[in-house]
């Protein structure tokens, strides 16, 4: 049976597909992983392989706005990428990531994730540019206390599509910190 993609639009995603896809990452990465919560997706593009009608594998495309220097850039998140766990090792996570930069290719908007030293490989096989130790170039910061919250799980790779605004080359080539915020996520990582 071929797969297929699918775009859904947060706002648009049933809530039992959500379901679906929180309680896969909950039995890969535990209780304590970040949950999708339709009200702080509603304008995420959710990607879906699919191998008939079973979602087989799944990721994001969410906006966020960086700042840098004083400067706001528009660009996605790229987070939540998974495989469905008895799915894994026949392809649909190159298919899955693949679909999302061509999604940001034709959008010409910078894609930023953060993957494990040994992932790294596949991403950068798959379409993706890697920096090493990239997430320590980035922390939250909340816009009412302006309190700032930085990576305490230690440096590790970030993943991106580079588009027109040129964050990334931007942000490696000076020296400081660029911050976002998403009252959702508890650290430094989509």
């Amino acid at each position: 049976m071929k797969s297929e993609v699918q775009i859904i639009k947060g706002k648009k995603i049933p809530s039992s597909l959500l379901k679906t896809m929180n309680n896969e990452r909950i039995r890969q990465y535990g209780k304590k992983t970040n949950r999708f919560k339709r009200k702080y997706h509603k304008e995420t593009n959710f990607f879906l392989v699919k191998n008939g009608e079973r979602v087989v594998s799944f990721g994001f495309l969410r906006p966020v706005k960086m700042n840098y220097k004083n400067k706001d850039y528009d660009i996605f998140a790229l987070g939540g990428i998974m495989v469905v766990e008895e799915e894994k090792g026949k392809g649909y996570g190159a298919i899955l990531i693949k679909a999302m930069v061509a999604y940001s290719k034709k959008s010409n908007k910078t894609s930023l994730g953060f993957c494990g030293d040994k992932v790294k490989g596949f991403y950068k096989k798959v379409g993706l540019k890697v920096k090493k130790d990239f997430s320590v170039r980035l922390e939250m910061e909340n816009p009412k206390t302006k309190e700032r919250i930085p990576d305490v799980d230690g440096a590790c790779p970030g993943i991106y599509y580079e588009g027109k605004d040129k964050f990334i080359s931007k942000l490696t080539k000076t020296k400081g910190i660029a911050t976002y915020w998403m009252e959702d996520i508890k650290e430094p990582h989509f």
